[in-house]
Protein backbone atom coordinates (compact mmCIF):
# COMPACT_ATOMS: atom_id res chain seq x y z
CA UNK A 1 0.00 0.00 0.00
CA UNK A 2 0.98 3.88 -0.47
CA UNK A 3 -0.70 7.02 0.86
CA UNK A 4 -0.60 9.25 -2.15
CA UNK A 5 -1.60 13.17 -1.73
CA UNK A 6 -5.30 13.24 -3.08
CA UNK A 7 -4.29 16.38 -4.88
CA UNK A 8 -1.87 14.23 -7.11
CA UNK A 9 -4.05 11.16 -7.05
CA UNK A 10 -6.66 11.75 -9.94
CA UNK A 11 -4.91 10.15 -13.05
CA UNK A 12 -3.95 7.27 -11.43
CA UNK A 13 -7.28 6.70 -9.79
CA UNK A 14 -8.99 7.71 -12.68
CA UNK A 15 -7.42 4.74 -14.44
CA UNK A 16 -8.91 1.97 -11.98
CA UNK A 17 -12.44 3.64 -12.32
CA UNK A 18 -12.12 3.90 -15.56
CA UNK A 19 -11.50 -0.11 -15.74
CA UNK A 20 -14.39 -0.77 -13.49
CA UNK A 21 -17.07 1.05 -16.00
CA UNK A 22 -17.81 -1.87 -17.83
CA UNK A 23 -17.67 -4.02 -15.12
CA UNK A 24 -21.12 -2.35 -13.00
CA UNK A 25 -24.10 -1.98 -15.41
CA UNK A 26 -25.28 1.87 -14.87
CA UNK A 27 -21.94 2.79 -13.54
CA UNK A 28 -21.03 6.52 -14.82
CA UNK A 29 -18.02 7.18 -17.21
CA UNK A 30 -16.37 10.59 -15.54
CA UNK A 31 -15.40 13.69 -17.22
CA UNK A 32 -12.09 15.03 -15.93
CA UNK A 33 -14.16 17.62 -14.28
CA UNK A 34 -16.09 15.39 -12.31
CA UNK A 35 -12.74 13.31 -11.68
CA UNK A 36 -11.44 16.05 -10.18
CA UNK A 37 -15.14 17.18 -8.15
CA UNK A 38 -13.75 13.36 -6.75
CA UNK A 39 -11.28 14.88 -5.44
CA UNK A 40 -11.42 17.85 -4.04
CA UNK A 41 -11.10 18.52 0.09
CA UNK A 42 -13.04 21.59 0.87
CA UNK A 43 -13.30 22.10 4.44
CA UNK A 44 -16.95 22.20 4.64
CA UNK A 45 -17.00 18.79 4.01
CA UNK A 46 -15.01 17.37 6.34
CA UNK A 47 -17.49 17.65 9.09
CA UNK A 48 -14.87 17.55 11.85
CA UNK A 49 -13.36 14.53 9.61
CA UNK A 50 -9.15 14.44 8.59
CA UNK A 51 -8.31 15.51 5.12
CA UNK A 52 -9.37 13.18 2.34
CA UNK A 53 -6.76 10.45 2.03
CA UNK A 54 -5.95 8.20 -0.79
CA UNK A 55 -4.56 4.89 -0.73
CA UNK A 56 -3.06 2.88 -3.28
CA UNK A 57 -2.87 -0.98 -3.79
CA UNK A 58 -0.08 -1.50 -6.17
CA UNK A 59 0.66 -5.62 -7.39
CA UNK A 60 4.09 -5.87 -9.14
CA UNK A 61 4.23 -2.46 -9.28
CA UNK A 62 0.70 -1.36 -10.85
CA UNK A 63 -1.70 0.10 -9.39
CA UNK A 64 -4.53 -2.43 -8.69
CA UNK A 65 -7.38 -0.52 -6.29
CA UNK A 66 -7.78 2.37 -4.54
CA UNK A 67 -9.48 4.25 -1.42
CA UNK A 68 -10.43 7.49 -0.64
CA UNK A 69 -11.60 8.06 3.02
CA UNK A 70 -11.87 10.05 6.06
CA UNK A 71 -11.20 9.91 9.40
CA UNK A 72 -12.64 10.97 12.64
CA UNK A 73 -11.37 10.42 16.43
CA UNK A 74 -13.10 11.61 19.69
CA UNK A 75 -13.25 10.99 23.17
CA UNK A 76 -16.68 10.08 24.64
CA UNK A 77 -16.36 9.85 27.92
CA UNK A 78 -13.20 8.01 29.07
CA UNK A 79 -13.45 5.97 25.33
CA UNK A 80 -11.62 6.72 22.26
CA UNK A 81 -14.08 6.48 18.90
CA UNK A 82 -12.63 6.73 15.92
CA UNK A 83 -14.61 6.44 12.41
CA UNK A 84 -13.08 5.80 8.91
CA UNK A 85 -15.46 7.33 6.24
CA UNK A 86 -14.57 5.74 3.04
CA UNK A 87 -15.93 8.11 0.16
CA UNK A 88 -14.86 5.57 -3.07
CA UNK A 89 -12.86 2.21 -2.95
CA UNK A 90 -12.37 0.20 -6.16
CA UNK A 91 -10.05 -2.29 -6.89
CA UNK A 92 -9.69 -4.76 -10.13
CA UNK A 93 -10.09 -7.99 -8.53
CA UNK A 94 -11.84 -9.34 -5.55
CA UNK A 95 -8.35 -9.76 -3.92
CA UNK A 96 -7.34 -6.48 -4.77
CA UNK A 97 -10.76 -5.01 -3.19
CA UNK A 98 -10.41 -7.42 0.48
CA UNK A 99 -7.09 -5.99 0.49
CA UNK A 100 -7.95 -2.25 0.74
CA UNK A 101 -10.84 -3.10 2.78
CA UNK A 102 -8.76 -4.95 5.10
CA UNK A 103 -6.32 -1.55 5.12
CA UNK A 104 -9.51 -0.02 5.65
CA UNK A 105 -10.74 -1.38 8.59
CA UNK A 106 -7.14 -1.94 10.59
CA UNK A 107 -6.28 1.85 10.81
CA UNK A 108 -5.39 2.47 14.07
CA UNK A 109 -7.58 3.52 17.11
CA UNK A 110 -11.18 3.38 14.80
CA UNK A 111 -13.87 1.26 15.70
CA UNK A 112 -16.18 2.03 13.36
CA UNK A 113 -15.79 2.02 8.55
CA UNK A 114 -18.25 3.05 6.86
CA UNK A 115 -18.85 2.53 2.97
CA UNK A 116 -21.22 5.04 1.20
CA UNK A 117 -22.68 3.95 -1.92
CA UNK A 118 -21.52 0.43 -1.84
CA UNK A 119 -24.15 -1.72 -4.46
CA UNK A 120 -26.32 -4.01 -2.61
CA UNK A 121 -24.55 -7.09 -4.23
CA UNK A 122 -20.59 -5.44 -3.74
CA UNK A 123 -18.07 -7.52 -2.54
CA UNK A 124 -18.04 -5.66 1.45
CA UNK A 125 -20.77 -8.07 2.25
CA UNK A 126 -19.67 -10.96 0.59
CA UNK A 127 -15.62 -10.72 2.06
CA UNK A 128 -16.97 -10.64 5.80
CA UNK A 129 -16.65 -13.24 7.82
CA UNK A 130 -19.42 -12.72 10.11
CA UNK A 131 -22.05 -10.30 7.96
CA UNK A 132 -24.13 -10.01 10.86
CA UNK A 133 -21.22 -7.68 12.34
CA UNK A 134 -22.40 -5.16 9.47
CA UNK A 135 -25.16 -2.64 9.92
CA UNK A 136 -26.17 -1.82 6.05
CA UNK A 137 -28.54 0.48 5.70
CA UNK A 138 -30.30 0.59 2.11
CA UNK A 139 -30.72 4.32 0.49
CA UNK A 140 -32.04 4.79 -3.19
CA UNK A 141 -30.00 7.32 -5.19
CA UNK A 142 -30.75 8.69 -8.31
CA UNK A 143 -28.75 10.11 -11.06
CA UNK A 144 -29.68 13.01 -13.58
CA UNK A 145 -28.40 13.50 -16.54
CA UNK A 146 -29.56 17.40 -17.92
CA UNK A 147 -30.26 17.35 -21.43
CA UNK A 148 -30.15 20.52 -23.72
CA UNK A 149 -29.36 23.09 -20.83
CA UNK A 150 -28.18 26.01 -23.40
CA UNK A 151 -31.65 25.59 -25.23
CA UNK A 152 -33.18 26.08 -21.95
CA UNK A 153 -30.93 28.63 -20.79
CA UNK A 154 -31.99 30.51 -23.54
CA UNK A 155 -35.53 30.22 -23.47
CA UNK A 156 -35.03 32.15 -20.17
CA UNK A 157 -33.56 35.08 -21.70
CA UNK A 158 -36.89 37.00 -22.00
CA UNK A 159 -37.70 36.06 -18.46
CA UNK A 160 -34.93 37.22 -16.71
CA UNK A 161 -34.06 40.16 -19.32
CA UNK A 162 -30.68 40.90 -18.63
CA UNK A 163 -30.51 39.56 -15.25
CA UNK A 164 -27.26 37.10 -14.21
CA UNK A 165 -28.50 33.30 -14.05
CA UNK A 166 -26.85 31.32 -11.08
CA UNK A 167 -27.81 27.88 -11.53
CA UNK A 168 -28.93 26.03 -8.35
CA UNK A 169 -28.36 22.57 -10.03
CA UNK A 170 -27.02 18.89 -8.25
CA UNK A 171 -26.64 20.92 -5.10
CA UNK A 172 -27.86 17.57 -3.45
CA UNK A 173 -24.90 15.95 -4.63
CA UNK A 174 -22.38 18.42 -2.97
CA UNK A 175 -20.74 19.19 -5.65
CA UNK A 176 -19.77 21.73 -7.93
CA UNK A 177 -21.93 22.52 -11.05
CA UNK A 178 -18.19 24.23 -12.36
CA UNK A 179 -16.81 21.13 -14.20
CA UNK A 180 -20.02 21.07 -16.41
CA UNK A 181 -22.01 24.26 -16.03
CA UNK A 182 -20.69 26.76 -14.26
CA UNK A 183 -22.49 30.13 -13.94
CA UNK A 184 -24.08 31.68 -17.39
CA UNK A 185 -23.70 35.41 -17.90
CA UNK A 186 -26.59 36.81 -19.53
CA UNK A 187 -26.21 40.64 -18.72
CA UNK A 188 -24.91 43.31 -16.44
CA UNK A 189 -28.22 43.10 -13.55
CA UNK A 190 -28.68 41.53 -10.62
CA UNK A 191 -28.82 38.13 -9.76
CA UNK A 192 -31.60 35.98 -10.66
CA UNK A 193 -31.82 32.25 -9.37
CA UNK A 194 -33.59 29.68 -10.75
CA UNK A 195 -34.43 25.83 -9.92
CA UNK A 196 -34.14 23.24 -11.86
CA UNK A 197 -37.80 22.87 -12.35
CA UNK A 198 -37.73 26.36 -14.57
CA UNK A 199 -35.02 24.98 -16.97
CA UNK A 200 -36.53 23.53 -20.08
Amino acid sequence: FRLIPTEESVEVCELIYARQVPTRPGMLVRSPGWASAYASDPDEWRAGASKLRTVLAERDGEPVGYARYRVKRELRGSEQVGEVSVVELYADDAASYAAVLRYLVSIDLTTTTTLAGIPLDGLPMQLLEDFRAASPRVKDSLYIRLVDVDRGLDRLDPLVGGARLGLDLLRELDLAVGPTLGDRRIGEAGDVRRGPGTVG
